[in-house]
């Protein structure tokens, strides 16, 4: 008897149902895309416990009638096509009749459902092979109620990999944040465990949504993009050069309305801003794209989530194209509080790594002759975080600066060259993190407190994590509809601006949770510390700060004092070091 078997059907369909449903907001994403083909226009989204114990949506859609409820449950059951010819001219969401039938098989699922034509509707119950169980006549509003109950009760292996209710719930948040803004003449409601979360009223443009999901700093900092090539449309907005958010949550694109992901995409919005942007910043994005059907390909994963185009190569030259001439005919002027100088896009140099060495880690002493010494000799404690060693920095005569960056040394080893800015970082970081794991992190009161608006996303995210904040030292509290005040923020970051730097922390945190696995709460503290750290960067001095020798040496002092002097919490260097041999070589003195 030979090994390979023919699998049993309700194995199959397990397998095939764990390619649709890999969480619980595809169940999500496949009901309020029937929903939108079902020509709703008005949605309405209720979860609990993170969807794991129930997702509900009601829809006002055209519905369905009896005859429809008996078979829209099973496998390859859809009204989206009738023949080969269509599955190369994809126009609806959904397409594969699989959706409602995966949900059956790994959820307890009832649908409810009356057409204009009816007087009442018809509830149905289905087995988890999309049989009908019963059916009884009910009184509902046109359109589909969907219920979905105890995900993966039915999938046990599935469920041990969900992660908690918050990552799960973020994650729907997300997916209907997403595709309210890709259909402006939809109202999406979300609730979770019974309390309204999310309402995005229906509207007649992009704008009006985008105001609403991400608030009136974004929207006012937003330029047009309306480009046609042939067949092809390109429109939607993206963020002026000068406004840019620091993880890439704030970017969405949609392909004939529906939601994808797509690196080609994003790549080229990027080459479009042609290397404008400020280092490990991110412009915000929502793009709609429009093309021909037949010159995209949604059928190459059970999700829909991926794409491919016909001519990949074409487009992203459209793209690239449009949003560099709509960055070239818009009004750049950020209408935000900025920063008090906004440095220049930093250039490349690729270093000549036969001249240049990265300072050595290891104790340096020298004679004390005119030169600056930093003041490690009668500072010790035991080992932090950084290293399991004490690393020096040698004692050094400062020059000058150079550029309004760089700060110049030397001693008998060679000429230093210490960057302003990475050591500034470096500084901030350890003196951030330390005052952290004493709990003794010093806090500035404002004078004038900063109000400021939050979109929704980031109103949950303050009300969820209130205490985090606290502990980074900001002291937040309600000031009216969707706005909010800071009190009190880090003393070491008081040279920064309040609010840019506090909604960095706060996109740091969002993203944080939306990505992580479950830990415990020590492992998340000090991962989420550590990031929360980084943005230290923001008070740092920064390149083109003209400084005093005080200055420099104070500077050189504090970084002395570092676990870790020689890199930034980034991971640059923060000193280079010359020897005066190679430096005498490239002078022809020596051979």
């Amino acid at each position: 008897m030979g090994n390979i078997i023919h699998l049993p059907k309700e194995l199959v369909e397990k397998i095939a149902a764990g390619e649709v449903i890999e969480r619980p907001v595809s169940v999500v994403k496949e009901l309020i895309e029937n929903s939108i083909d079902a020509n709703a226009d008005d949605i309405k989204v209720f979860v609990e416990h993170g969807g794991k114990r129930l997702i509900k949506v009601i829809d006002n859609g055209k519905g369905m009638n009896h005859d429809d409820l008996m078979v829209c449950v099973k496998r390859h059951s859809t009204s989206k096509i009738k023949s080969i010819d269509d599955l190369f001219n994809i126009t609806s969401l959904g397409f594969r009749g699989e959706a409602l039938a995966s949900i059956s098989a790994i959820a307890d699922i009832t649908v409810a459902s009356k057409t204009s034509g009816n007087s009442t509707g018809v509830r149905v119950e289905y087995d988890e092979n999309g049989n009908p169980k019963n059916d009884v006549n009910v009184s509902i509003n046109d359109g589909t109620v969907i219920t979905v109950r105890n995900i993966f009760s039915r999938f046990p292996a599935r469920l041990k990999f969900m992660k908690s209710e918050e990552v799960e719930f973020s994650h729907i948040i997300h997916l209907i944040r997403n595709y309210s803004l890709a259909n402006p003449n939809i109202s999406f409601h979300l609730y979770r465990d019974g309390k309204e979360v999310f309402n995005s009223p229906k509207s007649n443009n992009l704008l009006d949504k985008i105001y609403y999901v991400f608030g009136r700093e974004i929207t006012e900092n937003l330029i047009p993009i309306d480009a046609h090539f042939g067949n092809v449309k390109i429109n939607g907005y993206i963020s002026k050069i000068g406004y840019t958010k620091k993880t890439k949550n704030y970017q969405v694109i949609f392909v004939n309305d529906r939601y994808v992901i797509s690196k080609e995409v994003i790549d080229a919005v990027y080459k479009g801003y042609k290397n404008k942007l400020f280092l490990n910043r991110h412009p915000v994005i929502i793009l709609k794209l429009y093309l021909p059907p037949e010159d995209i390909d949604v059928n190459i994963h059970p999700s829909k989530r991926k794409i491919k185009f016909k001519n990949e190569n074409e487009l992203i030259g459209m793209i690239e194209q449009s949003v560099n001439s709509s960055l070239s005919k818009n009004d750049l002027t950020v209408t935000v509080d900025a920063e008090d100088s906004l440095s220049k896009p930093q250039k490349a140099y690729k270093p000549d790594k036969t001249n240049q060495k990265i300072l050595p880690l290891t104790p340096i002493t020298h004679s004390e002759k005119q030169m600056i010494k930093p003041s490690y000799s009668n500072h010790s404690h035991s080992p932090g975080p950084f290293s399991h060693i004490k690393h020096q920095i040698p004692e050094l005569k400062i020059i000058g600066q150079v550029n309004k960056t760089y700060i110049l040394a030397e001693n008998i080893d060679g000429l230093f060259i210490i960057d302003q800015h990475a050591s500034q970082e470096r500084v901030n970081y350890e003196r951030f993190m330390k005052q952290l794991k004493n709990n003794a992190l010093s806090t500035q009161k404002l004078l004038s407190p900063v109000i400021f608006e939050a979109n929704k996303t980031e109103q949950l995210a303050i009300i969820k994590h209130i205490r985090l904040l606290k502990r980074y030292g900001y002291d937040i509290e309600e000031y009216g509809p969707n706005a909010y005040r800071i009190n009190t923020i880090p003393v070491i970051f008081n040279n920064a601006l309040p609010i840019k730097l506090f909604k960095d922390v706060l996109d740091e945190i969002i993203s944080f949770y939306d990505e992580k696995r479950d830990n415990s709460i020590k492992l998340i503290e000090e991962i989420l510390d550590n990031r929360i750290a980084t943005k230290s960067c923001r008070a740092s001095i920064k390149a083109g700060h003209e400084m005093t020798i005080t200055e420099m040496r104070d500077l050189l002092n504090d970084l002395s004092k570092c676990d870790n002097p020689f890199t930034c919490p980034h991971g640059r260097p923060t000193i280079i070091r010359i020897g005066w041999g190679e430096m005498e070589k490239k002078f022809k003195r020596t051979a």
